[in-house]
């Protein structure tokens, strides 16, 4: 495409201002997914008040936002933590050991989470119920994942894939060539406070 016409089809940029640009801030380690013990750490999340809608290869609804996570269940540690990227679609979830379909999905958890009586059926419904929930509490589990961009492979899957012990993990993975890849905090499960 020439340059000519693809100015002619960009829309102009929205304005910065370049005296109070605010520079990308230095990484953020994930909170510790698993506590001393092995077990998986409930976060207090909030829902973000806006949501992006698209679809997923297979051609169905997914959601991608932002969950803020404001602390823990336990209220034994004090979190505050973007979980960014967070996608959640409304294909089901299948059975590893017998390849049947489950009645559940990413988004159907979200949405249980964050509001039980929520019941949609169509996409539709399904955008207008996302919408619905913004800005409200919910509980969510972590994973803890890293992927190393240089060499386009994941490298680690899990939290339990990363050094040192549960509660006290390092965020990143060592390379053969020593370079550190940081971990990345990836949505385990999504819960309800009201459980």
């Amino acid at each position: 495409m020439e340059r000519a016409e693809l100015l002619a089809q960009l829309a102009e940029p929205e304005q910065v201002d370049w005296d109070h640009y605010q520079d990308p801030g230095a990484y953020v380690p994930p909170p510790q997914a698993k506590d001393a013990n092995g077990r998986f750490v409930r976060f207090l999340a909030q829902a973000p008040q806006t949501f992006e809608f698209g679809a997923t290869k297979e051609g169905y609804l997914m959601v991608s936002f932002d969950l803020q996570i404001t602390g823990t269940v336990k209220q034994d540690q004090q979190v505050s933590y973007t979980l960014r990227f967070c996608r959640a679609s409304v294909k089901k979830f299948t059975n590893r050991k017998t390849g049947e379909s489950l009645e559940q999905s990413m988004l159907g958890n979200f949405l249980r989470a964050v509001d039980k009586r929520l019941r949609p059926r169509s996409n539709s419904e399904y955008i207008q119920a996302v919408e619905s929930v913004g800005g409200r509490a919910l509980g969510v589990t972590i994973d803890w994942e890293a992927y190393d961009a240089e060499s386009s492979t994941q490298v680690a899957q899990h939290y339990d894939d990363f050094p040192g012990e549960n509660g006290q993990k390092e965020p990143y993975i060592v390379t053969e060539d020593g370079r550190k890849i940081a971990a990345r905090a990836v949505v385990k499960q999504f819960f309800s406070l009201e459980d």
